[in-house]
């Protein structure tokens, strides 16, 4: 679990593990209500990968949050989705939680 405060302005990272360099891949992100289910359509925000492998087989997806992010979160526990759209493929999962105080 991961903690942010309403303040703060920072890239929510999460290593991703692949066969394959993705960096050319869309990566998308959703932040729902802890336990309220999977996401929709309109829940997907554009993220961003950063330049450098952090290890054979290892990169860093992001998206920045807080207020004048990309995302804005409100205080609470949010269940964090990642989407990896790739040709043919397009995985989905739950990365994790970030709680906001």
């Amino acid at each position: 679990m991961r903690f942010i405060s309403t303040l703060s302005l920072d890239y929510d990272r999460w290593a991703v593990t692949a066969s394959a360099d993705p960096t050319a891949d869309v990566v998308q992100f959703a932040y729902l209500a802890s336990g309220s289910g999977d996401p929709t359509a309109s829940d997907w925000v554009a993220g961003s990968w950063e330049a450098a492998a952090l290890s054979t087989g290892e990169w860093v997806a992001r998206i920045l949050i807080g207020p004048s992010g990309s995302v804005t979160l409100t205080r609470g526990t949010w269940d964090v989705w990642i989407k990896i759209t790739d040709s043919p493929t397009a995985p989905v999962w739950q990365a994790g939680t970030i709680t906001v105080s």
